[in-house]
């Protein structure tokens, strides 16, 4: 009964041997585990370009920016891997916010961006502009020390009251 081919899940189709089942990465060229973000790629290069996007990491290459991707050369280069990713379309809208699996929408396809683009996302520009104003400011401070916060003024005494003591 398992042996049934039509029994076998949508992800195979028809024998493990059929070239189509071959898919490989459009980043890396190894063996292709489905659409993720958009594109044909594999289990780590989906993992990678997650944490590099949800970390919003910037990675610096020491070469000259076009580095070899392979299943074997993949990890020695993270700026020319993310690069990569980028080129070929993965799109960063997919990323859950929560950073929980399942991704945004199913049907979301590969995204073509500008160089310009690119290089604000790999230089981390793209990532400056997308936090608050107020974390950036704040210092690591609590919020409640900051003096517009209206629930601390209370506590503070009135300027009268410290000059007559």
């Amino acid at each position: 009964m398992a042996s049934n081919p039509s029994a076998l899940s949508g992800c195979q189709q028809g024998g493990g041997d059929d070239p189509a089942d071959q898919r490989t990465c459009l980043i890396c060229g190894d063996r292709a585990t489905g659409l993720h973000y958009g594109i044909i790629s594999c289990e780590g290069c989906k993992g990678f370009f997650k944490r590099s996007i949800c970390n919003k990491r910037v990675y610096r290459c020491s070469r000259d920016k076009n580095c070899e991707m392979s299943r074997k050369q993949r990890n020695r280069c993270q700026y020319c891997r993310l690069l990569k990713c980028l080129q070929m379309g993965m799109n960063r809208k997919a990323i859950r916010e929560d950073g929980m699996p399942g991704g945004r929408n199913k049907s979301i396809g590969p995204v073509q961006i500008t160089e310009e683009e690119i290089e604000r996302i790999m230089s981390g520009q793209e990532f400056k502009e997308d936090v608050p104003e107020h974390t950036w400011g704040n210092n690591g401070d609590s919020d409640h020390s900051s003096p517009s916060n209206g629930a601390s003024e209370g506590n503070q005494p009135s300027p009268a009251s410290t000059l007559s003591s």
